[in-house]
């Protein structure tokens, strides 16, 4: 677990824990890009951090396991690290 702002979020490096990490891996693996990528700024828009931490996590799994995506995977990966860094200050 890691605090963030008050918040505590599960660590990455424990893996998706719970069915909405589940859920949400599951439509990034699904959705093309363009799609994905309208629905991850939506949730950046929120701000909100666990939602944020969630999304990272997923995408993490995706890299793992998706080599055709992985430039996009880390690219969004990097995107949602800055952003949960900047609202955690």
């Amino acid at each position: 677990m890691h605090e963030r702002d008050g918040v505590t979020v599960p660590c990455a490096d424990a893996g998706i824990l719970e069915p909405v990490g589940v859920a949400i891996l599951d439509f990034l693996d699904r959705a093309e890009p363009p799609e994905a990528d309208a629905w991850i700024a939506k949730a950046r828009k929120t701000g909100s951090i666990p939602l944020l931490n969630r999304i990272h996590t997923a995408l993490l799994a995706l890299s793992a396991i998706s080599s055709d995506r992985r430039v996009w995977l880390k690219s969004r990966m990097e995107l949602i690290a800055s952003q949960i860094a900047g609202l955690a200050t």
